[in-house]
């Protein structure tokens, strides 16, 4: 159904006047021009698709608009600030945590939700939900999430004196 979505993008204001049922991938891609987030499997899986929504990651391309109508959407777009690269994406580029990189942009965002939850006390340990799907593999088998760019963007960002 066509109706107004109301809701924040990257940190600004958006508004979309669509039909509401529409893949929130392909409005990312078509509607605004933001092409980080990819199609890969269209069943949710791969997570090449990958978007933060209220911090937390979402499979765009089996997410309807109306699921973000009134909340805060991030793309790998929005995480860089003043023209200055997000930590984890600066670790990406650091320590080669690259294959092709069609996934890249989703295996950063998980990394960056995950880095958010552990910040909470109860939450402090190692990623044993970390897995090759949950942070994104697109088409390359085999392949494992790259631990580098965690553990230096971790480092980098641990206060002195506390525990990693």
């Amino acid at each position: 159904m066509k109706a107004p979505v109301p809701f924040r993008l990257n940190g600004r204001p958006a508004s979309l006047d669509t039909d509401d049922s529409r893949k929130l991938l392909w409005v990312l891609r078509t509607d605004l021009g933001l092409t980080g987030a990819k199609f890969g499997c269209g069943a949710g899986i791969c997570g090449a698709c990958t978007v933060l929504v209220d911090g937390e990651t979402v499979r765009s391309c089996i997410t309807p608009l109306s699921e973000v109508r009134n909340r805060e959407v991030t793309t790998i777009e929005g995480l860089a600030h003043d023209g200055a690269l997000h930590p984890l994406q600066q670790a990406f580029l650091e320590h080669d945590g690259f294959q092709c990189g069609y996934c890249t942009p989703g295996m950063i965002l998980t990394a960056s939700s995950f880095s958010t939850r552990i910040r909470r006390p109860a939450a402090r340990r190692s990623p044993s939900g970390w897995s090759t799907t949950s942070a994104g593999a697109a088409r390359t088998p085999g392949f494992s999430m790259p631990s580098k760019p965690w553990r230096g963007r971790k480092e980098a960002s641990r206060e002195p004196g506390t525990e990693p």
